[in-house]
C-alpha cells in the first residue's frame, strides 16, 4: 500500500508533458510487443501448415518434372534415341553422347582383356597379405606383370589409336546430328511455353494439360509454385 501511495505521488507531480511523453513510449513498446507477437505466430503458423515433409507429394511433385510420352507415360529403358530428339537438342545430344561413350568403353574392355589376362598372371608387386581389396585393384595392372611384351605394346597403340579416332567421329556427328535436330525434327510445338498468372489453387497438372491440349499436343506439364 505505501509503495502504491508513493507512485501515486509521483505520477500527480509529474507535468502533463512527461505523462505525454510515457504514454507515448508506452504505446510504442506496446506496439512492438503486438507486432513481434503476430510475426511469430504468423511464423509458426506457416511451419504448421506448409513445411511439414510428406515423400508422397515430393515423389508425385519429382514425377511430374520427369520426361514423358504423349499419353503420360514414362519413357521405358528400352526408348529409341530418336524420341528423345522433340525434347530439345541439348538433351537429346546428351542421351547420344551416353550411347556412344558406352560402346566406346565396351570396345576399350575387349581390346584390352588379352593384356589383363597377362597382367593377372604376372608376380612383379608383392604378396600383400591381409590386404584383398588393394590385391585386386593392382594385380590387373601393368606394374604387376613380369616383362612387357608385344601385346602391351599393341594394344596401347590400338587404344589410342582408337581413342583419336572416336573423338573426331564423335564431334563430327554431335555436329551433324544438332544441326538435324534443330533444322528438321523440331518445331515450334516442341518447345516450353511459361503461361504466367495460374490461379494459386491450381495444383492439378492433368487439368492444365487438358486445357491447353485444344492447341496442340502436350507432352509435360509442370507447376512451379513460389
Amino acid at each position: 500500500a505505501a509503495q502504491v501511495e508513493r507512485l501515486q505521488r509521483e505520477i500527480s507531480s509529474t507535468s502533463e508533458a512527461e505523462l505525454a511523453q510515457l504514454h507515448s513510449s508506452a504505446s510504442r513498446i506496446q506496439s512492438s510487443w503486438r507486432s513481434c507477437q503476430r510475426k511469430v505466430l504468423l511464423q509458426e503458423f506457416m511451419r504448421h501448415v506448409y513445411s511439414q515433409p510428406d515423400l508422397s507429394k515430393a515423389r508425385k511433385h519429382a514425377q511430374n518434372f520427369l520426361p514423358k510420352d504423349r499419353h503420360g507415360n514414362l519413357y521405358p529403358l528400352t526408348t529409341s534415341l530418336k524420341t528423345f530428339h522433340p525434347l530439345g537438342c541439348g538433351l537429346a545430344l546428351y542421351f547420344h553422347l551416353l550411347h556412344w561413350w558406352w560402346l566406346y568403353s565396351f570396345l576399350l574392355l575387349l581390346m584390352t582383356l588379352p593384356v589383363t589376362s597377362i597382367n593377372l598372371q604376372g608376380s612383379a608387386l608383392p604378396a600383400l597379405d591381409g590386404d584383398l581389396l588393394t590385391r585386386i585393384q593392382t594385380s590387373h595392372t601393368l606394374g604387376n606383370a613380369d616383362e612387357l611384351t608385344l601385346a602391351h605394346g599393341v594394344t596401347e597403340v590400338l587404344v589410342v589409336s582408337v581413342t583419336v579416332w572416336f573423338m573426331f567421329w564423335q564431334s563430327s556427328k554431335m555436329k551433324r546430328l544438332s544441326a538435324r535436330i534443330t533444322h528438321q525434327d523440331l518445331s515450334a510445338s516442341n518447345y516450353t511455353v511459361l503461361v504466367s498468372r495460374l490461379p494459386a489453387t491450381l495444383h492439378d497438372v492433368s487439368s492444365v494439360q487438358e486445357y491447353f491440349h485444344r492447341w496442340g499436343v502436350v507432352v509435360h506439364v509442370g507447376i512451379v509454385f513460389d
